[in-house]
């Protein structure tokens, strides 16, 4: 009982922190996504998808133990918004139905518990990797995770892989042309720039229907322990194109807090 209670309110400090001033963006964490760069080993990840987002799709990314025996969630507490963004009082009301009620495998539902506030903090730490800009019906996520470091001609290089999720929020089909990037160091010196447009992402132009979203995986190197990446992309409605701005976000070396 008192590791429960414990829990409990380790998890209610956390969710005050997750959601000081804004909701919480439920989001994939960058090295354990769906999509991957450069992605090894004997079933390697695809670069980029084509998806059709849904709510239980997106809570089973982050707490899949919190959904019920069928892989559905409850409309009742966590609602039917993709994407999903929640409110304090709605991740309250979560953490609340967990700890109040007695499920018959106690060991269980503590370690799922664990489990969700570890999940909780990874998301803290996303968003402070991450940007969200909407921009004429179209929401573009952008964030990034450490990969390590390695050594080109004698000089250290810390790798970093980013991850974009570009969502169609209008009722007309879009498609992405192309891209601009602009990465820069720490120090604000540009590293490297993807000239203005540069055709396409990964190779593919997608058509992205309404409420459907394209993810691709991407990565950079830096001279420099840290830096952050801006650009923006170039689509088209109906034969009229169009550009969505993508806000700046960071390449950090280690987990932060929101301020």
């Amino acid at each position: 009982m008192a590791a429960s209670v414990a829990l409990y309110r380790a998890s209610l400090r956390a969710i005050r922190q997750a959601t000081r001033g804004t909701s919480l963006l439920l989001r994939e964490p960058v090295l354990s996504s769906t999509v991957q760069w450069m992605s090894e080993g004997p079933q390697p990840r695809k670069q980029h998808r084509l998806v059709r987002e849904t709510a239980a799709e997106t809570i089973g990314q982050t707490f899949p133990y919190l959904l019920n025996a069928n892989g559905e969630c409850d409309p009742a507490l966590w609602g039917d918004d993709v994407p999903l963004e929640l409110s304090r009082e709605r991740l309250y009301a979560i953490a609340r139905s967990r700890y109040s009620s007695q499920p018959p495998d106690a060991a269980k539902a503590l370690d799922d518990g664990f489990r969700a506030l570890r999940a909780l903090h990874e998301q803290l730490d996303l968003a402070c990797n991450t940007s969200v800009t909407r921009t004429d019906g179209v929401c573009v996520e952008a964030s990034s995770a450490f990969c390590g470091t390695m050594v080109q001609n004698a000089k250290p290089l810390w790798v970093f892989s980013y991850k974009l999720r570009i969502r169609n929020e209008g009722t007309e089909p879009i498609r992405l042309l192309a891209r601009h990037w602009l990465i820069k160091n720490a120090d604000g010196t540009v590293h490297a720039e993807v000239p203005r447009w540069g055709a396409g992402v990964v190779g593919q132009t997608p058509v992205i229907e309404p409420s459907a979203c394209f993810e691709y995986a991407s990565g950079s190197t830096l001279s420099q322990p840290g830096g952050s990446i801006e650009g923006g992309l170039q689509l088209t409605r109906h034969g009229s194109l169009f550009e969505a701005p993508i806000d700046s976000f960071p390449l950090l070396v280690g987990p932060t807090s929101p301020p």
